[in-house]
């Protein structure tokens, strides 16, 4: 969990992230919140902007996970 509280009142805590990508906002307790949404554009680019596709490394992490968690399990038995 990200605590963006900064320990000097005169400094302003964030969190930035692609807007599709899953989230929590809980409701806040004391204080303020402040929420900029914005799209980034390139002008003159014919592309279309898409937010990076991590499902390779993803797949990766869980391979990696699933082997330590074997080695583990061996270790232990």
């Amino acid at each position: 969990m990200l605590d963006p509280r900064p320990e000097e009142p005169s400094e302003i805590g964030f969190a930035a992230f692609y807007a599709d990508c899953v989230h929590e906002v809980r409701p806040v307790k004391t204080g303020c919140r402040l929420t900029l949404v914005y799209n980034l554009r390139f002008v003159g680019n014919r592309r279309s902007l898409k937010a990076p596709d991590y499902r390779a490394e993803h797949g990766r992490v869980v391979q990696l996970l699933r082997s330590w968690a074997s080695a583990e399990d061996e270790l232990t038995s």
